[in-house]
């Protein structure tokens, strides 16, 4: 007599809310506001991207991920992080072109207005060293 099968979970590849919409856009922050001065913090980007760093070094796509949206919920203008996200197989191109632009947006309001086309050519991290 054949048995009845155990549900089964839900894919842990399938997004239940996207992460456009879980942490903000860099953009949208005010910079006389606390979560702007929290994330622009150097300390706070240099702990976000340590845990970038750590999750290019993991072979898990689910922590790699996992670890860039940490370093997210410290800083929004860790670009690196955004740049991670953006590498997920299941994402849309227009979702891809939104986390890269916000990678983009985060990198400039990280450097501060002109910097990033000063350092046109360079590494993101050089230009970080340099400052």
């Amino acid at each position: 007599m054949p048995t009845s099968k155990k549900p089964r979970k839900q894919s842990s590849t399938v997004r239940t809310v996207s992460d456009l919409s879980v942490f903000p856009d860099p953009r949208s922050l005010q910079p006389s506001s606390a979560e702007y001065k929290s994330a622009a913090n150097d300390e706070t980007l240099w702990q976000a991207q340590e845990l970038v760093y750590d999750s290019w070094e993991t072979s898990d796509c689910r922590s790699r991920f996992a670890l860039a949206r940490q370093a997210l919920k410290l800083s929004v203008f860790c670009a690196d992080a955004w740049l991670t996200l953006a590498e997920r197989p299941s994402l849309s191109r227009s979702e891809r072109r939104q986390l890269i632009e916000r990678a983009v947006a985060a990198e400039e309001l990280a450097l501060g207005e002109g910097r990033l086309k000063e350092n046109e050519g360079h590494g993101l991290n050089e230009s970080h060293e340099e400052g």
